[in-house]
């Protein structure tokens, strides 16, 4: 079948102008002028032999010929934005990145803007993992996690170091691990094997062997635990990664240069079925330069 149609542009004036009632209106959506608005509609009227408006001083009306010719060309228009749409290409699934919910919080979230400057078209969706270690049942792109110390297959990307942080109120008390008998010791529930064996290493690494009879407080998560640090209510034993921040600002101290390795690295894994996909290796890559700049610009927490 034959198509004699109006020109497009004829046709998109006429539907805009019906829409807003005015010349003006159509123009401004259009991105053009009134008199090409106009222009077009008269062009259309001569090609239907009608009035498809009657012209006010401020507005236009539709004549039942315009009333006719609206609504299909309102649902063609419609439907040929919708086609464009679909045919447009959709963005890449988003890299998906399991990560353990202190490191994602403390440490990952503050530099994802940084990402996401060089790569806005890439989405990530983090997945905070309460385990701290991959997992079989996780279809993660990406997982950070504490490896062992041999891990294979991994990225690493810096140490685990310990060591007491405190609320500078309280720095002055803390002449000398002995003092810390003095103190109120806070104490993670949530991890205790972990956090009992970090202080253990600590002491010894200080020459002591226990905390001789300070007042010992047990809170159910890490991040209580910092809370409590920060407002002064004790010392805590804190990860190197996770209290840059609030060492640089002064809200937390170490009353001792004293720090131990937890024996196992913060390290990166890759999902072998998506590791070669452009935003993976996007991500991957970038996580390793920002965990190296980490290192360098903070090597006495993490070396």
């Amino acid at each position: 079948m034959k198509r004699d149609l109006p020109s497009l542009n004829a046709l998109r004036a006429f539907e805009a102008a019906a829409r807003h009632s005015s010349f003006v209106g159509a123009a401004e959506e259009l991105a053009v002028t009134p008199a090409a608005v106009s222009h077009q509609i008269r062009s259309l009227e001569d090609h239907f032999g009608a009035s498809l408006f009657q012209r006010h001083h401020r507005a236009v009306e539709l004549t039942p010929v315009g009333r006719r010719l609206l609504p299909g060309l309102t649902d063609a228009f419609d439907r040929l934005t919708m086609a464009v749409n679909d045919a447009r290409p959709r963005p890449d699934s988003p890299v998906t990145v399991s990560v353990a919910s202190p490191f994602a919080a403390k440490w990952l979230a503050p530099r994802l803007e940084g990402f996401f400057s060089c790569h806005p078209d890439i989405p990530v969706q983090v997945q905070p993992d309460m385990k701290g270690e991959p997992s079989e049942s996780t279809n993660a792109d990406l997982a950070v996690f504490l490896a062992d110390p041999d891990g294979q297959g991994v990225g690493r990307l810096f140490e685990d170091q310990l060591f007491p942080v405190c609320a500078p109120v309280l720095r002055m008390s803390l002449k000398a691990p002995a003092n810390l008998s003095m103190q109120t010791i806070l104490h993670d529930s949530s991890a205790r094997e972990l956090d009992a064996a970090g202080w253990s290493s600590w002491l010894r690494a200080v020459g002591m062997h226990g905390f001789c009879g300070a007042r010992e407080q047990y809170m159910d998560h890490g991040a209580l635990v910092m809370d409590a640090a920060l407002h002064g209510l004790g010392v805590a034993l804190a990860r190197g990664a996770f209290v840059a921040s609030e060492l640089r600002t002064g809200t937390l101290v170490r009353p001792f240069d004293v720090s131990v390795s937890s024996g196992r690295p913060w390290c990166l894994l890759s999902n072998p079925d998506t590791a070669s996909a452009p935003g993976v290796m996007a991500f991957r890559n970038w996580l390793l330069a920002e965990a190296g700049a980490f290192r360098s610009a903070n090597p006495r927490l993490v070396h």
